[in-house]
């Protein structure tokens, strides 16, 4: 096999939220909570920001910062804040009736049918001083009234996002996506467009050590692992694994903007003829 190089850097400039510095002692509210959480059982990419407002003692509380990039929006985690009253673990059932007007993914005899959905779900909130856990998981199944061969297909999602501070400066992030479906879905990164109703798994994960080596500067060391797999061994041609490793460095201009230089290295393997891929 082959292999194609590309060399690539970039000095971006975006909106974000304070890194992670030494600040006052958080909170130590039994209740420890984060904000509002939006990441959804479907397993997509998370996007809102988990931040909550001031703690009831009036003092600022220090948080869990998580960066962008890589098609990750930064998160935020506030320990002793937001909607941790309620419990941490909550159980969900949702159930739905949908019609597919082409089962088979076909351009020409288009095939429709009712669909029944069922899935049920788990969700987990976790926060401590140096400790913060977002867990949302979901299984189940879609049965189609009208489809030939096997009209049951399993459902399931996975979405974490984690932080763990290992000192005042150094902090090691996670945020982990998988989804094992048949349909075609654009809402994620490295996500199948076109399934041709074929059962497929796919995860998006990266892992960031970030450390501040002063109030303003600090560097972040990333780790990337995307990838692809169908079920049917007749178009698994198509699976591939994209692992990348990057490193930044920010400067923090004020609160809510931040500049960043980075640089990658990805390499993309493929389970076919398809020369496999280094870019850096």
């Amino acid at each position: 096999m082959s292999n194609r190089h590309q060399i690539c850097a970039a000095l971006l400039v975006f909106s974000s939220l304070s890194l992670a510095q030494e600040a006052p002692a958080p909170a130590t509210d039994a209740s420890a909570a984060a904000s509002d959480r939006t990441a959804a059982p479907s397993a997509q990419i998370p996007t809102p920001s988990l931040s909550g407002s001031a703690a009831a003692s009036g003092e600022e509380a220090e948080g869990f910062s998580l960066p962008g990039g890589m098609g990750y929006t930064p998160l935020n985690f506030t320990p002793g804040q937001g909607t941790f009253d309620r419990a941490p673990l909550n159980f969900s059932t949702t159930a739905s009736l949908g019609y597919d007007d082409n089962v088979y993914s076909t351009k020409d005899n288009e095939h429709g049918s009712m669909i029944t959905s069922l899935t049920e779900g788990v969700d987990l909130l976790l926060s401590q001083d140096r400790f913060a856990l977002s867990l949302g998981a979901n299984a189940g199944g879609q049965y189609y009234w009208d489809r030939s061969g096997d009209q049951l297909t399993p459902t399931g999602g996975l979405n974490l996002v984690t932080a763990y501070k290992l000192s005042p400066r150094a902090q090691l992030s996670g945020v982990v996506n998988a989804t094992y479906t048949n349909q075609p879905t654009v809402s994620t990164i490295n996500g199948a467009v076109q399934s041709r109703g074929q059962e497929y798994f796919i995860i998006n994960s990266k892992f960031d050590l970030l450390y501040s080596w002063l109030p303003r500067v600090s560097t972040d060391t990333t780790y990337s692992i995307n990838g692809i797999y169908y079920k049917n061994s007749a178009v698994d041609q198509n699976d591939s694994t994209t692992q990348t490793i990057g490193q930044s460095v920010r400067y923090q201009f004020s609160r809510l903007i931040t500049g960043v230089l980075e640089g990658r290295y990805s390499q993309v393997q493929y389970n076919s003829n398809i020369s496999d891929t280094n870019l850096y």
